[in-house]
C-alpha cells in the first residue's frame, strides 16, 4: 500500500485518498514487556451474603460500601471490598482502616433503613465485626489503633441518671424489658462501634443487634434466630447487666480520681505471730493477777508495827538478843460499835437536844402505873402489892 500522502490543496473529503499509515507503535505489547503499574489497592464487588463476606474477610479485604437498596436481579446488596497491596514508596496505607471505620459508623445507623432492616441479624454482625463478641471476650483492650472504653463524661451524654436508673431497675428484674426499649439503641451502637468494652455471647450480639440497630420486636426475632421469646428476653437481660456493671465502674473510677490520694503508710512486719502474741499477753495478765492477789494476802495477816510490838523488839535489843519462837501480845480490844439509837442520841446532843424523849402516862408521876394511879406497879384496887 503506498504511503499516505498529504491532501492536496483544494482537494475536498470526498476526492481525499485513505491509506493506512506504516511505522506506528502498537496499541497492544506482551504483558511479560511490559513494567507493572504500581498498584495502591485491589478491590471486589459481588452480592454480599454471610458466606461470601466470611471469604473475603479472610482474604485480607475491607467492606467500604453496602448498596441500601437490594439488586433487582439476585435480590442482594451489592457490597464493594478493597484490599491493600505493598506500600509503594511514598505511599500511605492508613487511608483504608479510617475508610473502613467510617463505612461502619455509616452501616450501624442505616441498617434499620430500607431493606438493610430485613436482613437477617447474622449478616450484619458479620459486616460489624465486633471486637468483643466470642467466648470470654477481651475486655478492656486498648493497644493502638483499638477504641477505648467510655469516660464518665461520654456516658453523662449519652445516659442521664434517670436512664441508668431504669437499666437497673430491668436488671435486677424489677422493671419490664419494654421500660429500657429506647436506650437499646443507644446501648447497640455503642457497643458494636467497640465503646463498651463487655464481653457477649454470639446470641446476646444478635439479639442487641435486632432490637436496636434493626427495630425488631422480640416476635419478628423468634423467627429469625428461631430461639423461643423467653430465652431471647433472657439473653437481652444478661446482656443488660453486664452493661450496669460496666457503667457503675466508669461511675466509682470517677468518683475515685476525685478523692484525696491516701497516704503510705510504712508498715514493719510482726516479729511474733499472732498466736505468740496472744500467748504472751495472756502471762502477762496472768502474772499481774497473780501480784495483786499477794498483795492482798500479805496485807491481810501482816503484823501491825503499833507500841506494843516496837516494845518487845526493843526489850530483845536491850538484851542483845533475837526474837525466837512465839511472841505474845497484848490483845487488842475490837472497836466497838455504835448502837443506831446512841448515835442518834449523840447527834440530838451536838445539836442542843435533850436526850431521849421521856415517855409520861397520862395520870403523871414517873414510871409504870395502873389504872388506879400512884407510883410503882399496882394490882387492881383491894389486891397485894407485889
Amino acid at each position: 500500500t503506498p504511503a499516505p500522502t498529504a491532501p492536496e490543496e483544494g482537494v475536498g473529503l470526498t476526492e481525499e485518498k485513505l491509506s493506512a499509515r506504516k511505522g506506528l507503535p502498537p496499541l497492544l505489547v506482551p504483558i511479560g514487556s511490559r513494567r507493572p503499574e504500581p498498584l495502591h489497592y485491589i478491590g471486589v464487588s459481588y452480592g454480599i451474603t454471610a458466606e461470601l463476606y466470611r471469604f473475603w474477610k479472610r482474604a485480607g479485604f475491607l467492606c467500604t460500601y453496602v448498596r441500601q437498596v437490594a439488586s433487582d436481579i439476585t435480590g442482594e446488596h451489592t457490597a464493594i471490598c478493597l484490599k491493600p497491596l505493598d506500600a509503594v514508596a511514598g505511599s500511605n496505607t492508613d487511608w483504608l482502616p479510617k475508610l473502613h471505620a467510617d463505612f461502619r459508623r455509616r452501616f450501624a445507623s442505616l441498617i434499620g433503613f430500607s431493606s438493610l432492616a430485613t436482613l437477617p441479624p447474622s449478616l450484619p454482625l458479620a459486616v460489624l465485626s465486633p471486637k468483643y463478641v466470642a467466648a470470654g471476650g477481651a475486655e478492656g483492650r486498648t493497644q493502638e489503633g483499638e477504641s477505648v472504653s467510655l469516660t464518665a463524661e461520654e456516658l453523662e451524654e449519652n445516659f442521664s441518671d434517670y436512664d441508668i436508673r431504669r437499666l437497673e431497675s430491668y436488671a435486677d428484674s424489677i422493671a419490664d424489658h419494654h421500660l429500657v426499649v429506647d436506650l437499646v439503641p443507644a446501648l447497640a451502637r455503642l457497643f458494636f462501634l467497640d465503646r463498651l468494652p463487655v464481653a457477649l455471647s454470639f446470641t446476646q450480639a444478635a439479639v442487641l443487634l435486632g432490637m436496636g440497630l434493626q427495630h425488631r420486636t422480640i416476635d419478628a426475632l423468634e423467627v429469625e434466630l428461631k430461639l423461643e421469646g423467653r430465652q431471647l428476653l433472657a439473653n437481652f437481660n444478661k446482656t443488660i447487666v453486664r452493661f450496669v456493671k460496666h457503667f457503675r465502674q466508669i461511675r466509682e473510677a470517677a468518683v475515685a480520681r476525685d478523692l484525696p490520694a491516701q497516704r503510705k503508710v510504712a508498715s514493719a512486719p510482726l516479729g511474733d505471730s499472732l498466736d505468740e502474741v496472744l500467748t504472751a499477753g495472756g502471762m502477762e495478765a496472768k502474772r499481774a493477777a497473780n501480784s495483786v492477789r499477794e498483795q492482798k494476802a500479805q496485807g491481810e495477816y501482816e503484823v501491825p508495827k503499833d507500841a506494843a510490838w516496837e516494845s518487845v523488839l526493843s526489850k530483845h535489843a536491850a538484851a542483845g538478843s533475837t526474837p525466837k519462837g512465839t511472841i505474845s501480845l497484848p490483845k487488842r480490844k475490837a472497836p466497838v460499835k455504835e448502837d443506831k439509837e446512841e448515835k442518834e442520841e449523840k447527834d440530838d446532843r451536838g445539836k442542843g437536844g435533850s436526850g431521849k424523849k421521856q415517855r409520861k402516862s397520862e395520870g403523871g408521876g414517873g414510871g409504870k402505873h395502873t389504872p388506879g394511879g400512884g407510883g410503882g406497879k399496882h394490882t387492881p384496887k383491894g389486891g397485894n402489892r407485889k
